[in-house]
């Protein structure tokens, strides 16, 4: 999986670096690529910036269901996969 980079609102990352709980918490079951800066890993876990804009789909219709949220004017990426039985159990690919 080759996802594209990971887009972020414009001011949300002042918000996010405030403090997370939710990172805190479950950050122990995520794994990153180095690529990934530290900024960016805050706005994953806030709930205001990415709780309710994130989705899980299966493997095999990522890339129908981000052509089709395209086409419905969308903004939409595949930003990483879940891998069961594994840790870390999230991987965020850069």
């Amino acid at each position: 999986m080759q996802p594209a980079s990971k887009p972020v609102i414009a001011g949300t990352t002042i918000y996010a670096l405030a403090g997370s709980a939710n990172r805190d918490f479950a950050e122990c079951v995520v794994g990153y690529e180095a690529e990934i800066p530290n900024d960016l890993k805050t706005l994953l876990f806030d709930p205001q910036t990415a709780g309710g804009l994130l989705i899980s789909i299966a493997p095999g219709d990522s890339l129908d269901f981000v052509q089709v949220m395209k086409a419905a004017g969308v903004s939409a990426v595949e930003i990483g996969e879940l891998e069961h039985d594994s840790k870390p159990v999230i991987f965020v690919a850069a």
